[in-house]
């Protein structure tokens, strides 16, 4: 029973992986190369190389990413490493069956192409993210560089995009380098609204001399746990208890609710929760 629900989780994350780059891979055929928009990470290195020398797209990024590849095989978790080889040969052969999408379908503004290709090219990170799988590349030099030298994840990445992005300008064009730029951002901010979920989380604290009839409240209406912090107050050295409680952004109306119906003097703070795990919420892949 156990190797089955095994296997019907590896399926499943394949079947992620192959829809992710498929859908990359059509942000990259459609709206990146007809554009000379570039990309990051060895993406925008395969695009330079079309446009230069005219290589395809889907064997430079296969070429590049063998040799990173073969370095990184003992800097990342196996399961990583596997997911990744799937996605960078998964990603290769898409970008073969779709390259015909280059004249298909010509979109002349470069705004519109930047915008809808940095959100489709979005999607398609988002749902690699959280399948614990990447496109290789560049993950795979930030992840060797952090092992050797400690240096954080995103700085590497964001220097290796940097080169590319001013290469990139300097070869096609400062104005498409900042089209660029627009979708990377784009496609970074909607691949974080699907790693973190379409619902963002909050966290509430609230001090109130109502504190038990409040946080029952919480468990029978909103069927979330809270817990409640002895405190005391700093300038009336008062004891007060303090209601500590996570929840999703469509929640908290209802939350405000209760605890304006119980006590409308309760003192109350909310703030946005980056990742929430446990209890009550889906743990992501990674």
């Amino acid at each position: 029973m156990n190797n089955l629900l095994t296997n019907k989780k590896y399926i499943y994350k394949i079947l992620i992986i192959i829809t992710a780059n498929l859908v990359c891979s059509i942000a990259f055929n459609l709206f990146f190369i007809p554009n000379d928009l570039l990309s990051g990470g060895v993406g925008g290195i395969a695009i330079i190389l079309n446009k230069v020398f005219t290589v395809p797209t889907y064997i430079s990024i296969l070429l590049i990413n063998i040799p990173l590849l073969m370095l990184a095989k003992n800097s990342i978790d196996t399961e990583f490493f596997i997911m990744t080889v799937i996605s960078i040969f998964t990603f290769s052969i898409c970008l073969y069956f779709t390259k015909n999408l280059q004249n298909s379908l010509q979109i002349n503004d470069i705004l519109i192409s930047s915008i809808l290709g940095g959100a489709i090219n979005g999607i398609g990170m988002g749902l690699l993210f959280n399948s614990k799988s990447s496109q290789g590349g560049f993950d795979i030099i930030a992840a060797i560089v952090k092992k050797h030298f400690n240096i954080p994840l995103g700085n590497v990445l964001m220097g290796c995009n940097l080169i590319i992005i001013g290469y990139g300008s300097y070869l096609i064009s400062l104005r498409n380098g900042a089209y660029t730029i627009i979708a990377m951002v784009v496609a970074y901010k909607i691949m974080d609204k699907i790693v973190s979920g379409l619902n963002p989380k909050k966290t509430a604290m609230i001090i109130s001399k109502e504190s038990t009839t409040i946080s029952n409240e919480i468990v029978k209406t909103l069927n979330r746990s809270a817990t409640k912090i002895n405190g005391k107050g700093a300038y009336s050295d008062d004891e007060t208890d303090i209601i500590y409680c996570t929840l999703l952004n469509t929640e908290m109306g209802k939350l405000k609710s209760i605890v304006d119906s119980i006590d409308k003097d309760a003192f109350f703070v909310v703030q946005d929760a980056t990742e929430v795990i446990g209890k009550g919420f889906k743990r992501h892949a990674f």
